[in-house]
């Protein structure tokens, strides 16, 4: 389901955020906050844009989250909710 302003989509069951160094604090910090309202929302996956780095936010049948970090270009990640996996090195082609 979208909003009248068309530039978002209602009731995700995953976001990806890419990361900054001038938004880095805000995006893990009360932006995922208030992501974690969303009653919808299983995945939370954060893509470092200065280094290698991905953490994988994933909410627990107790509604608390756990978090896994990949640091090396051959890990693997795995998005669970869309059943779709892509190894880090796919992801950060021709970024550094």
């Amino acid at each position: 389901m979208s909003d009248n302003i068309k530039d978002s989509l209602t009731n995700p069951s995953v976001i990806f955020e890419i990361l900054s160094p001038s938004t880095e604090d805000y995006d893990l910090g009360r932006k995922f906050f208030f992501y974690m309202q969303i009653d919808t929302l299983r995945e939370y996956i954060t893509i470092d844009s200065t280094k290698h780095h991905v953490r994988a936010g994933r909410k627990q049948a107790d509604g608390a989250w756990k978090f896994e970090e990949y640091n090396h270009l051959d890990e693997q990640l795995r998005i669970k909710t869309v059943g779709l996996s892509i190894v880090l090195r796919e992801m950060y082609e021709g970024v550094f």
